[in-house]
């Protein structure tokens, strides 16, 4: 579900896991879905494992487990899992600190010693 927010990460899907109960006349029906939510952006990436429990299909609608495809199931995250614009959220946050992190040289602090190594012989 999208509340409208403009992301510059772009973000893919990983499905983990898929669990199925038996519901009604309906069989390996859907039920459960693990999944990670990937987001990049200028050679940053980040990643959150998500899961997400799906209510029962109408009997019209229903696809048989065996007929699934990773696009259908992605389809469901995006259209029925209600924290998504938050994960993508965070995603960005995280992505754009390490961006402005990257900008930056680090440096050794200049009260630490300075440490060397010996050459073995």
């Amino acid at each position: 579900m999208s509340n409208g927010t403009i992301y510059t990460a772009t973000f893919t899907y990983t499905i983990d896991a898929i669990r199925t109960a038996n519901v009604g006349d309906m069989d390996d029906v859907v039920k459960y879905v693990e999944f990670t939510v990937k987001g990049e952006q200028d050679n940053q990436t980040f990643e959150l494992p998500q899961k997400m429990e799906l209510s029962d299909p109408q009997a019209q609608s229903f696809i048989p487990f065996a007929d699934l495809t990773p696009e259908e199931v992605v389809n469901w995250i995006e259209n029925s899992f209600e924290n998504l614009d938050g994960v993508k959220s965070h995603i960005q946050l995280v992505i754009d600190r390490e961006l402005q992190k990257a900008l930056f040289t680090e440096n050794r602090l200049p009260w630490e010693p300075i440490k060397t190594t010996t050459p073995l012989v």
